[in-house]
């Protein structure tokens, strides 16, 4: 991974970094793509697939009707509201 690429993908994630950064980042993920290229030459034909445990009951909690925040509260940190309400800037305009 050379520091153009690191440049390019940091421009289409839009991240602003440092030049120290980009040179840090590009050994960093050349060692990460060097380890991910010695994984696939590993020979996993033997190995058996992991598969997820079959559960008889969903694990997750029961939806239970709750009071929400009244919404002055929930509100009360926005950068800008109207009448109770987030106001965000227009998507389509």
């Amino acid at each position: 991974m050379d520091e153009h690429t690191v440049r390019h993908v940091a421009k289409l994630a839009r991240l602003e970094l440092a030049e120290g950064e980009i040179a840090r980042l590009a050994g960093d993920l050349s060692k990460i793509t060097h380890y991910i290229e010695q994984m696939g030459k590993l020979d996993v034909r033997h190995v058996e697939a992991t598969i997820h445990p079959v559960v008889d009951e969903n694990a997750w909690r029961p939806d239970e009707i709750h009071a929400s925040f009244p919404r002055d509260v929930a509100v009360k940190n926005a950068p800008d509201k109207d009448q109770g309400f987030f106001k965000v800037p227009p998507v389509i305009e």
